[in-house]
């Protein structure tokens, strides 16, 4: 698993584009209420957009935690 010091591509795009895990957690909320669906697919689509949405959650939070501390003044020892 990536550091906060280092973030995937994956996650530097989600953070980027929040609105992609949005969408696909949305679109895996909804697929099980239409019945033209087959319930494997269902289920994959559920799986995936959970994912996706878990992914964009973390991507986020890591970019937080690096504009954290890239804003964190350092303490200055002057004597």
């Amino acid at each position: 698993m990536a550091t906060t010091t280092k973030m995937s591509d994956t996650e530097m795009i989600l953070a980027h584009n929040p609105s992609i895990g949005f969408i696909a957690t949305l679109i895996a909320f909804i697929t099980p209420f239409i019945s033209a669906v087959l319930p494997i697919v269902q289920l994959l689509v559920a799986v995936v957009g959970l994912i996706i949405g878990l992914l964009t959650v973390e991507a986020k939070w890591k970019e937080r935690q690096l504009n954290k501390k890239k804003k964190t003044p350092k303490a200055k020892y002057e004597n």
